[in-house]
């Protein structure tokens, strides 16, 4: 107690009685009293705050103090938030952080602050960017997918479809094997985004096709083509075998969807199947590569017999060898020179040789010709009936020396009246065609209704290996019945009854017709006759005969007609009593100036360079082309625009000695010239 009088000032720590008198000098008063309660003080600080630290905005979180009596709680947040309630506990929602604080107070004072640091969470985390990734994609290929990463969430990739989903986070792997639709999501504690889809579309795996052109009959030689599927990528053609078992013509780039091709050889194993595959144009990888097979011949080593056939498809620029199915014995070759020719059967006839008779005179030895016994038929399903080809074909003919000994033994012991027709060698043999007559192997009189015609030796004659035998090569335009036989100094076919018979063209390319008799008896006239393919015959003219002479007598006659073709012509010869006789066919052509141009060669054989001619020149191109004996290409020029008249120069110093030939390409057609390098 401090002071005095009636008033004072008591501090006191426990509970007790105040009590005050009153006394003077005459005595003390009864005692006042009043009871004094003691508080508990100025509250404690508050416990610590329990409650979520980290929350999301705006979303009501409680927060709670231990509860003391007699106090009274004051709750205060330093950020932007709504405090609701009172007490000990209370709930806040906050859009930004700050410190939560709350003191304890009562009549005695107020506490220190409890405080706790409240941080606002993002929120609920925004829809995932753009997923990026390709949308197209291949069965079962895994591929990427992905968002832009955002710190403190986490992402849930979900697919619709049938597919497997690798990895976490923002960039996933899928791989699936049908369409559908890629979701994700970004959550953190605050919620779940909504989700960010992408279309997934599977592409089809694609399969491969293939196709062979031709699809049968294909023979050593032949140009076959196999061909698939256009517009895609990175095609993968699979050639079984050695480099020297195939010759690719063109294309089997991993950018062609063809390859075109010749067989050689039989690759080791069995019949060679040329395998395909590709990748689609969407980028998907086939599967399984397509396949085709093709079966070849087996090559033997011997001529074919008797009777013997083979059939193969004629094409392309490379020799095409016949070969026996069953025998696997060899017949010849056939070289198309660029031309399909088709399916062609070839068929042998073996057996001693034979003569052919004249068919105007059968009975006179002095025009019989031995024929060796080895002879050929040859037919094409493209040009039936001995059609003529656009340009002709070189056929290659084997035989063995014990066939020429035995020709030579027939000529000298049967057609010995003929002394043109023995001792031939290799060099002196010709051939004789005979088509439209009767195929059975024979040149025989029932041929005389058919046109034959002689042919020299000319072209380069096939080397088909394993084969130990004799091979001329012989340019025709046509095929039919083939005999071999020693030439006539004439170059006539098989014999003629006329002393001569020729054609000859004039500058005007006009053909010249010039015949010749030793003796007539009852001639009465000629009649002249024309054919451009040998088969349908026209008379063009009649020239008047002698009646009876024994001396030479000539005769001729200008065709006016210009035919821009092989032409054919034979003479019917008519007696005063009606009876007549064919002449043997003869053939020429005259090229028309006016139309095509008239182009030399030389020097020929060259060393360092040739000259290509060229007359009359009206065209508006040529492809020039130097190919070697196995027809690969060497070099190639292109003329364009040029003079009617000009000589253009080839340097071909570097180039080695040997035959070769020049493949001239225009408008109207193709020329083939025959050049040597010394």
């Amino acid at each position: 107690i401090t002071g005095t009088g009636n008033s004072i000032s008591l501090s006191a720590t426990t509970s007790g009685t105040l009590s005050v008198t009153a006394s003077n000098s005459c005595g003390t008063s009864a005692a006042r009293t009043q009871a004094i309660t003691i508080l508990p003080g100025t509250p404690a600080q508050p416990s610590v705050i329990t409650g979520t630290t980290s929350i999301c905005p705006s979303v009501s979180t409680t927060y709670s103090v231990t509860n003391v009596a007699g106090v009274t709680y004051n709750w205060t947040y330093s950020g932007s938030g709504t405090i609701t309630g009172t007490g000990n506990s209370i709930s806040l929602s906050a859009t930004t952080s700050g410190t939560l604080s709350v003191t304890a107070s009562n009549s005695c004072g107020t506490s220190t602050a409890r405080t706790q640091a409240i941080t606002i969470l993002p929120g609920t985390p925004a829809q995932p960017s753009v997923i990026t990734g390709t949308i197209s994609i291949c069965p079962s290929v895994a591929t990427t997918y992905s968002v832009t990463n955002v710190s403190g969430v986490t992402y849930n990739w979900t697919y619709s479809g049938t597919g497997t989903i690798t990895g976490t986070g923002n960039s996933i792997s899928l791989s699936a094997t049908t369409s559908g639709t890629l979701s994700v999501t970004a959550s953190n504690s605050c919620g779940t985004s909504a989700a960010r889809t992408q279309a997934i579309t599977i592409n089809p795996v694609p399969v491969p096709t293939i196709s062979m052109t031709p699809n049968n009959n294909i023979c050593f030689g032949t140009e076959v083509t196999y061909t698939t599927e256009s517009g895609m990528s990175a095609y993968g053609w699979n050639i079984p075998g050695v480099s020297a078992d195939y010759t690719i013509i063109s294309g089997g780039t991993s950018s062609d969807n063809i390859v075109k091709l010749v067989w050689n050889n039989m690759p080791s194993g069995d019949s060679p199947s040329v395998s395909i595959s590709y990748t689609s144009a969407v980028g998907c990888l086939a599967n399984t590569p397509a396949t085709q097979t093709v079966v070849l011949p087996t090559k033997g080593t011997n001529l074919s017999g008797n009777n013997e056939t083979a059939v193969c498809y004629v094409n392309g620029s490379k020799d095409v060898h016949f070969y026996n199915s069953t025998t696997n014995n060899y017949l010849g070759s056939i070289n198309a020179i660029g031309v399909d020719l088709g399916l062609v059967t070839m068929k042998t006839y073996v057996g001693s040789p034979s003569h052919m008779e004249d068919c105007a005179n059968p009975d006179n030895p002095s025009h019989w010709t031995a024929y060796m016994g080895r002879r050929w038929e040859m037919s094409s399903a493209a040009y039936p009936n001995s059609a003529n080809f656009p340009t002709n074909a070189t056929i290659t003919l084997p035989f063995i020396n014990d066939e020429l000994a035995a020709l030579n033994t027939y000529a000298s012991t049967v057609t010995t009246v003929n002394d043109l027709d023995d001792n031939a060698v290799l060099a002196d043999i010709a051939l004789t065609k005979v088509s439209n007559g009767v195929s059975d192997g024979n040149a025989s009189l029932s041929d005389c209704s058919g046109t034959r015609i002689a042919i020299e030796q000319s072209g380069i004659a096939a080397s088909p290996t394993g084969i130990t035998a004799n091979k001329l090569a012989f340019e025709v335009e046509q095929f039919s019945e083939m005999f071999l036989h020693k030439k006539r100094d004439d170059g006539s076919p098989l014999p003629i009854t006329l002393s001569s018979f020729s054609a000859e063209c004039n500058d005007n390319n006009e053909v010249i017709l010039s015949w010749s008799t030793a003796s007539e008896i009852n001639n009465d006239y000629f009649e002249i006759q024309r054919s451009t393919q040998g088969l349908a015959w026209e008379v063009i003219a009649t020239v008047q005969g002698a009646g009876f002479s024994n001396i030479i007598l000539d005769y001729d006659y200008l065709d006016k007609e210009k035919p821009n073709t092989t032409t054919y012509y034979r003479l019917r010869q008519i007696d005063y009593d009606g009876s007549s006789k064919l002449s043997d066919i003869i053939q020429i052509r005259c090229e028309n100036n006016m139309e095509k141009p008239v182009i030399s060669v030389y020097p020929n054989p060259f060393t360092s360079s040739f000259n290509i001619e060229f007359e009359n020149w009206d065209l508006n191109f040529a492809e020039i082309e130097l190919l070697d004996i196995t027809s690969r290409t060497i070099k190639k020029w292109n003329l364009e625009n040029t003079l009617p008249n000009f000589i253009y120069e080839v340097n071909l110093s570097n180039l080695n000695p040997a035959m070769y030939m020049l493949k001239i390409k225009t408008s109207e057609g193709v020329i083939m010239k025959k050049i040597e390098k010394k």
